[in-house]
C-alpha cells in the first residue's frame, strides 16, 4: 500500500507531530543555506528539524552563489536567490557539500533527493546541462556508499505536466541517468494536475512517467511522488467532498501504479493562498486523510 508523506513549509513553528515521512525543501535547508561560503557549513537549522522516528528526505538542490558556474543565471527562483539554479562551477564543490552533509547526518537522514524540478528554469539553467546533473547524481551515490551505506539516493524530480515540458522534456534527464547506468535507488516525480482537472489527470501523469521509465529500460526500483497537490494556483477546492475524492483517488491510482510513497505539498500555511487546492494545515480534511495513510 502506498504511504503518504508531507513537505513541511515551517518545520519549526508548525511541527506535524506523528508524521513519519517528511521531505525537507522550501524550509531554509537548501544547499545555499547549509553551505553559505566555501568550507563554511551551518547545520543549526537542519539539526533543529531532525526528530527521532521520522524518515527524512533532504533535497540537495539550490546552488550557493559562490559555487555557481553562472552567479547571474536568469530565471532563478527569487526565494532561493541569484545563482541557485546554476550548475556548480566545479564538481568538487558539490562533492564536498554532499560528503559533509551525509557524514554529519549519518543515521539521522536516510534519503537524499539530488535536485528539485530541474525541468524548470527556476531551479536548473540551462536545461541542456542535465548530463552534469546525472554526473552529480553518480557522485552523490558514490559518496553515500562510502560515507553512509544505509543512505538512499532519490533522483531529481521529473514533471509530467505539459506546461513544465512533460515527459518529453523529462526524458532528457532520464536518458542522462541511463547513460551513467541509473545511479539512483528511487525514481521521483512531481504530479500537479492543471487547474480544474479531475483526479483522473493525476493517473494520466503517473502512467506517462511509468511508460517513459519502461521505454528507457530503467531497472525496476521504488517510485516516489515527492510533491503533489491539486488546482495549483487555482485556489482551494471548494468542498470537503472534493478534497476527499482527490486524495482517495490518488491512493487508488498510486497503489495501482506501484508508487511506494506520495509526499503532499505542503503542510503549513502557504504565503500565497492561491497555490494549493488541498490545504494540509492542522484540522483540515486534507491533513486528516494524509495522516491516516502514512
Amino acid at each position: 500500500m502506498t504511504e503518504h508523506g508531507l513537505n513541511v513549509l515551517d518545520p519549526v513553528g508548525m511541527w506535524p507531530g506523528g508524521i513519519k515521512n517528511i521531505r525537507l525543501w522550501d524550509c531554509g535547508v537548501a544547499w545555499k543555506d547549509l553551505n553559505p561560503a566555501p568550507n563554511v557549513y551551518d547545520f543549526s537549522r537542519l539539526n533543529s528539524l531532525i526528530k527521532p522516528g521520522v524518515n527524512y528526505t533532504l533535497v540537495l538542490g539550490g546552488t550557493p552563489r559562490w559555487a555557481a558556474r553562472d552567479p547571474h543565471a536568469p530565471h532563478a527562483a527569487p526565494w532561493l536567490g541569484d545563482g541557485s539554479n546554476s550548475p556548480p562551477h566545479t564538481m568538487s564543490d558539490w562533492m564536498d557539500f554532499v560528503s559533509k552533509v551525509m557524514s554529519t547526518f549519518r543515521g539521522r537522514i536516510k534519503f537524499y533527493e539530488v535536485w528539485n524540478e530541474p525541468q524548470l528554469a527556476d531551479f536548473w539553467w540551462p536545461y541542456d546541462q542535465v548530463p552534469m546533473l546525472a554526473k552529480m547524481t553518480v557522485a552523490a551515490r558514490n559518496i553515500a556508499r562510502a560515507v553512509d551505506p544505509a543512505a538512499r539516493i532519490v533522483s531529481a524530480s521529473v514533471l509530467p505536466r505539459d506546461s513544465s515540458g512533460g515527459m518529453k522534456r523529462a526524458c532528457a534527464y532520464l536518458r542522462a541517468l541511463r547513460a551513467v547506468n541509473w545511479p539512483v535507488d528511487i525514481y521521483s516525480a512531481h504530479i500537479y494536475p492543471e487547474i480544474g482537472a479531475a483526479p483522473s489527470r493525476w493517473n494520466e501523469m503517473a502512467v506517462a512517467w511509468q511508460r517513459a521509465l519502461t521505454e528507457l529500460g530503467a531497472p525496476r526500483k521504488p517510485k516516489w511522488v515527492t510533491e503533489t497537490n491539486f488546482n495549483l494556483m487555482g485556489g482551494p477546492l471548494k468542498t470537503k467532498a472534493q478534497v476527499e475524492r482527490c486524495i482517495t483517488s490518488v491512493n487508488s491510482y498510486a497503489d495501482a501504479q506501484d508508487i511506494d510513497r506520495v509526499y503532499w505539498y505542503a503542510y503549513g500555511v502557504h504565503s500565497d493562498p492561491r497555490v494549493l487546492g488541498i490545504r494540509l494545515a492542522p484540522g483540515t480534511a486534507g491533513f486528516a486523510q494524509v495522516f491516516d495513510r502514512q
